[in-house]
């Protein structure tokens, strides 16, 4: 679902670009409202991607951990923690040795 400060956003971006697409005679107005959409136009599509990204993971975190969806994010995000477990072996001298895998 899109925010409400995203929709207004989309709003405003959209009334920025019909300002400059009808803007004929006067460079200078012409050159600033250019320059305005394409600032408003950066900032608008930074927040749709921040908001897309927020999205994904706010599903992933609500689904069960068996999804499928929920292996891939974490796989692609490297979020995937390896365990490792601590074995003991017995040295033929009687002496304990440590060994470390990574599962």
């Amino acid at each position: 679902m899109v925010s409400r400060r995203t929709y207004y956003q989309n709003k405003r971006l959209k009334a920025l670009r019909r300002l400059n697409q009808r803007t004929k005679n006067n460079k200078d107005l012409k050159e600033y409202r250019k320059n305005t959409y394409y600032e408003k136009k950066t900032k608008y599509q930074a927040t749709i991607k921040k908001e897309k990204l927020q999205s994904w993971e706010e599903y992933c975190n609500l689904t069960p951990g068996t999804n499928q969806c929920n292996r891939v994010y974490k796989l692609a995000s490297n979020k995937t923690k390896s365990s490792q477990t601590v074995k003991t072996l017995q040295k033929p001298n009687g002496s304990l040795s440590l060994i470390s895998t990574k599962l």
